[in-house]
């Protein structure tokens, strides 16, 4: 019984069969292929077969062997770590950029509280303590380019800016010019001749170029330890870009005209008389 049912299975596999293709109206043959069940089995392990090694080359000699959990052992580990380290310290600067832009918006848009800050010179802040009056929060230091903060002084002191060569000074002189009024916690005013050149009073980078709401000149340095310079320059010309790196008395712009100029150093969010930090 067994041998007569696998006899009666290896000639049915055995049989010839016929694949025929039709036209649908005249009937007539179109092609047509012979075959066995035999060979059709044959032919569709070979086939299964085929597809089976090409996905394995596929997976074993291009990059899609990547993907496979698991795969890459000592190697890929270390990339990935690599990769972690890079993506941190990117972080870390996206989020030093984005601290100084909001501390640059605050400043911009005055809503710093003006608080008392301690000078580094005790010597020079004693001799520059005079009776003075501070612009309030609605007089915005960006808006008051052409205006001198009162003082409750008969003249005006005057002083004319010396060149800076103490080794210990902090900061160089932006500008050549004369001291228009006793500076104050918002800045100080130089009035400054035309082709007079502007520099960086410390290395840094430049974070801010651009025109406040009258249509000025303002460029802003952002330096190490937290630090602030803010040029207001109503008619000049720039040598800057933002994002630009600059050194120690290098050249950012040319005055075009007569005219002040008024300079602002902020340390720590705070605005700081530049005399403390500057020998003017």
């Amino acid at each position: 019984m067994k041998i007569g049912w696998l006899n009666k299975i290896q000639e049915n596999l055995k049989e010839q069969y016929r694949l025929v293709v039709l036209h649908n109206a005249t009937l007539k043959e179109k092609a047509s292929w012979q075959f066995s069940l035999y060979r059709f089995f044959i032919t569709l392990i070979l086939l299964i077969i085929i597809l089976i090694g090409i996905t394995i080359a596929l997976i074993a000699f291009t990059p899609l062997k990547e993907y496979i959990p698991g795969y890459g052992g000592i190697k890929h580990a270390q990339k990935i770590r690599i990769l972690t380290q890079k993506l941190d310290s990117l972080e870390q600067i996206y989020n030093q950029y984005d601290y100084y832009e909001k501390n640059v918006r605050t400043i911009l848009d005055g809503n710093v509280a003006q608080e008392d800050t301690i000078s580094i010179d005790t010597t020079q802040q004693t001799q520059n303590l005079q009776p003075a009056l501070t612009l309030s929060k609605t007089d915005s230091i960006l808006l008051e380019l052409n205006i001198t903060p009162p003082v409750k002084s008969n003249k005006p002191t005057t002083t004319k800016i010396k060149p800076n060569n103490k080794e210990n000074s902090l900061f160089f002189p932006p500008i050549t010019g004369i001291v228009a009024s006793a500076s104050t916690m918002q800045g100080i005013f130089l009035d400054c001749k035309a082709k007079t050149s502007v520099y960086t009073p410390k290395s840094g980078t430049i974070i801010f170029q651009g025109q406040d709401i009258k249509g000025n000149q303002v460029i802003v340095i952002q330096h190490q330890t937290n630090t602030l310079s803010i040029l207001h320059l109503p008619y000049s010309d720039i040598l800057i870009k933002i994002g630009q790196m600059v050194k120690d008395k290098q050249a950012i712009a040319v005055l075009t005209k007569d005219q002040k100029v008024h300079y602002e150093l902020w340390i720590d969010g705070k605005s700081v008389n530049p005399q403390d930090y500057i020998i003017f």
